[in-house]
């Protein structure tokens, strides 16, 4: 019996915190409103640049390489296991 009790006191506390805590949020919403803050943040999505960029054939040489004797490794590790 005195440990349901312990446990409704607590969650009273709990709900009082949690009661305090949204009244101060929602005063300081309102004391914030007239000065012409936003609550909520607004997100501005990225803008694509005002120069397209130009294609780098190096790197794309480099990758294709990288790519194809990485290839190349995997082919000849499965025809080892063989």
């Amino acid at each position: 019996m005195l440990l349901a009790y312990d446990l409704a006191v607590f969650e009273v506390s709990i709900a009082v915190t949690t009661l305090t805590t949204a009244l101060q949020s929602a005063d300081g919403a309102r004391q914030a409103a007239p000065l012409g803050r936003n609550i909520v943040p607004v997100v501005v999505p990225p803008a694509p640049s005002d120069q397209p960029t130009r294609p780098n054939p190096a790197r794309t040489v480099l990758l294709a390489f990288l790519l194809l004797l990485g290839g190349l490794g995997v082919i000849k590790l499965l025809q080892f296991r063989q």
